[in-house]
């Protein structure tokens, strides 16, 4: 997605940023609007700049690219806590 000058889009906007942490929460996008006050059709227009943005295309998606880091990173602290032996009896 470009912006209007041009320039790649790639971050996203603190409403869009809101709109996400709320949906990831399990907030349905009426839920969400009445939460921000805004149009439920504001919300969805926000969301899906959103998945445009992050090359995710539904809620699922959203959800496993926000946690991924952290299921990395607790999955490698694990491995890292297991010896050598006991991984290749895996």
């Amino acid at each position: 997605m470009v912006s209007r000058y041009g320039v790649p889009k790639t971050t996203l906007s603190s409403r869009e940023t809101a709109i996400c942490k709320l949906l990831i929460k399990g907030m349905r996008l009426k839920e969400v609007a009445l939460q921000l006050n805004i149009s439920i059709h504001t919300v969805a227009l926000h969301t899906q700049h959103a998945y445009q943005k992050l090359d995710v295309h539904d809620r699922g998606e959203l959800v496993r690219h926000f946690a991924e880091p952290n299921v990395n990173a607790v999955r490698n602290t694990l491995l890292d806590s297991i010896s050598p032996i006991e991984r290749t009896l895996k």
